[in-house]
């Protein structure tokens, strides 16, 4: 026990990768299931920001800000995790904290800005909103 303690820091580093180095930065893509939220978080938004626009007369602008927000952040999680940058962080740390930095200091803000929840929530039918209201 006490020599399996002693070589337990030899294989903690490598337990703790980021990322898996499986195949060359040409030959990799954005996970399917990366797109596929990316795809679902922007067609909910869409849905829901036409539901609420419809609705508007004065806050007509105010959504239309919200709503180039809310693009401008998810054009950023795209570059992010579905781009180059994403194959070259698997390979480089400075590509690799490039992309942690897009993530927190431009998505993450420009995202919030865009008050997806909202706005989500009317991308619902009518009574899933009232359920979701109550709950």
């Amino acid at each position: 026990m006490k020599r399996l303690l002693m070589i337990a820091p030899l294989w903690l580093p490598w337990a703790a990768r980021a990322h898996t180095l499986t195949a060359s930065p040409a030959e990799q893509g954005a996970e399917p299931w990366v797109l596929a939220l990316l795809a679902l978080a922007m067609v909910l938004y869409a849905i829901g920001n036409a539901r609420l626009y419809a609705r508007a007369r004065q806050s007509r602008l105010t959504l239309m800000l919200q709503s180039a927000f809310f693009a401008a952040g998810w054009m950023a999680l795209l570059a992010a995790l579905a781009s180059p940058l994403d194959a070259a962080g698997s390979r480089s740390f400075a590509a690799h904290m490039v992309q942690h930095e897009l993530l927190m200091i431009v998505a993450a803000p420009l995202l919030v800005l865009g008050r997806p929840l909202g706005v989500w929530i009317w991308a619902w039918p009518a009574g899933a909103r009232r359920d979701v209201g109550a709950a």
